[in-house]
């Protein structure tokens, strides 16, 4: 995926998580990544909120990405999972 905002010369994204936790703090909603991942794991009590790329930028800046909550793993699932 390109259209990545350029920081210190290299690409990066903006990533907007919706969903989930309605306690899951705004500072682990909006996250920087060098790439774009179908899947971010994002770790909150004793697990891992579970977020999917939507396939959408916003209108107003193609670098932010949308990823929506899909399922909770707990720390003792993901090990064996990866």
């Amino acid at each position: 995926m390109t259209d990545g905002a350029m920081t210190d010369g290299a690409m990066t994204f903006s990533a907007i998580l919706i969903g989930g936790p309605a306690d899951l703090p705004l500072d682990n909603r909006v996250r920087r990544l060098s790439s774009v991942v179908n899947l971010l794991r994002c770790e909150y009590g004793a697990g891992y909120e579970c977020f999917r790329f939507l396939g959408e930028r916003m209108a107003f800046d193609p670098s932010v990405v949308v990823y929506e909550w899909s399922h909770r793993e707990s720390i003792a699932e993901s090990w064996q999972f990866g």
